[in-house]
């Protein structure tokens, strides 16, 4: 994995890229959740190295991505964006656990074309319209 940065809407965010050398099915990005950090994929890497662009980020606030300043997940969001721009990604399979479900689920919101699929591990939908009043309160 290649140790990589963009300046992000509030600092600095560190991601780590994988390319495979032959065939290329496509791009995961992979996203922690709280208080985790872009390691808790390592045997995901093994598995989908050899056929897929590889993505793992320090969300924002986690692991090397700190101090960030204005936190959001929309914010959040737009920093991936800039990073699949920066490695000239067009579209991506997203796969959140847990509270990185947010910033995937904002992402596929903001850019639906750049977005294939979604995969939420351990997630709750990030919409308040998908929750009754009582789930609100």
């Amino acid at each position: 994995m290649n140790h990589r940065t963009i300046s992000g809407l509030g600092r600095t965010v560190h991601y780590w890229i994988s390319r495979p050398e032959n065939t290329c099915k496509g791009a995961i990005v992979f996203t922690h959740g709280l208080t985790a950090d872009h390691t808790m994929y390592e045997k995901q890497i093994e598995f989908f190295k050899d056929e897929y662009i590889v993505i793992l980020w320090d969300v924002p606030l986690h692991g090397l991505s700190m101090p960030y300043e204005g936190f959001s997940y929309e914010r959040a969001a737009k920093d991936l964006h800039t990073i699949l721009e920066q490695e000239a990604i067009e579209k991506v399979s997203l796969a959140g656990m847990s509270m990185g479900g947010y910033p995937s689920q904002v992402f596929a919101s903001l850019y639906p074309e750049k977005t294939l699929c979604f995969i939420g591990i351990d997630t709750t939908p990030f919409d308040p319209a998908y929750y009754s009043k009582s789930d609100l309160w």
